[in-house]
Parts: C-alpha cells; sequence; structure tokens
C-alpha cells in the first residue's frame, strides 16, 4: 500500500497520563504508543485520523513498528480512500537529549 502522506507529530494521547493507564499491554517505551495500543482499531484510526486532518475520516489503523529512539510509526486509512503514515515521537527520550 502506498502511503500518500507522512505526518510527524507528538501528541498527548486521550490526556491520559501513564499512572491512569490500564496496564493492559507492555510498555513499549513509548506512553502515547501503549496507550494507542489499549484502544480497539476503530477508536485507533479515530485519533489517529484526528491528528492527519487533511479530511480524514479513519476506517483502519495499522501499526508499522517502533525505532531504537522508541518513536512509534502507525498508518491510518481513510474513507476518501488515502493513507497516512504517523510518527508519534515518544516525548521522554525527546526530553533527555
Amino acid at each position: 500500500m502506498r502511503l500518500s502522506a507522512c505526518v510527524f507529530i507528538v501528541i498527548p494521547l486521550l490526556g491520559c497520563s501513564r499512572a491512569q493507564r490500564q496496564d493492559k499491554s507492555p510498555s513499549t517505551g513509548n506512553v502515547a504508543n501503549d496507550m494507542l495500543h489499549d484502544l480497539n482499531e476503530q477508536q485507533q484510526a479515530t485519533h489517529l485520523a484526528a491528528v492527519v486532518e487533511e479530511g480524514c475520516v479513519g476506517t483502519r489503523a495499522f501499526y508499522m513498528g517502533i525505532d531504537a529512539q522508541h518513536s512509534a510509526f502507525w498508518g491510518v486509512g481513510c474513507e476518501n480512500g488515502q493513507s497516512y503514515e504517523v510518527m508519534i515521537d515518544n516525548m521522554l527520550t525527546e526530553q533527555r537529549r
């Protein structure tokens, strides 16, 4: 699948802290990524589409991986047929640099 755009972001996802998160899955070292993993696919797509904007109404979300600095990569598919890659920076790593 060809991604039509690339969006790099730092998001305070859901306004939730790590302490408020129910530990459903192991930590990836990226709090926002961990919270996205805890959501169902439709909720993931909705949150990722809101970040992308571009008229995207999210229909699917797919996790693409995480790099050595704990930046996470997700894809979101939109109702209009477009797909976007979203990078979620690890804010904790960025603060330590």
